[in-house]
């Protein structure tokens, strides 16, 4: 039997899995062959699929918590928390736009202008930072 803290953290993860879900049906739902964030390039036969294998992923979850006899979370999670975080992860990502990784999707890229888009970059990362770390917290 998982203690406390190993039923809350499965439980976490549970529900990120659940949020790719979500997300995915979002992706689905909200389908506009020229508008939107996705190109949209699924025929009727995988979106029927794509649903199936969300339904089935749901189902294994609930499944696997009644079979490990797995808490309900009784907490919720702090907004803050999940704010920081969420800057936090968006600063890592920007941190991978290095001048190693872009040559590595071809060459052609003027010292100068990476030098410009680096010290812009810099700025946006650090903004980021200031961002969580000079919010009051409560």
């Amino acid at each position: 039997m998982f203690n406390d803290s190993q039923a809350r953290y499965v439980m976490a993860v549970f529900g990120g899995v659940r949020r790719h879900l979500d997300h995915i049906e979002t992706v689905i739902d909200n389908r506009h062959p020229d508008d939107g964030e996705y190109k949209w390039d699924l025929g009727a036969a995988d979106i029927k699929a794509y649903r199936k294998d969300i339904e089935d992923i749901r189902n294994m979850i609930d499944d696997i918590v009644k079979e490990f006899e797995i808490p309900p979370v009784s907490s919720r999670i702090s907004g803050h928390w999940t704010i920081t975080t969420s800057f936090d992860f968006a600063e890592v990502e920007l941190e991978e736009l290095s001048l190693s990784t872009l040559k590595g999707y071809g060459e052609g890229m003027e010292r100068d202008f990476y030098d410009r888009f680096n010290e812009r970059m810099r700025e946006l990362r650090q903004r980021i930072v200031d961002s969580v770390r000079y919010r009051p917290h409560g």
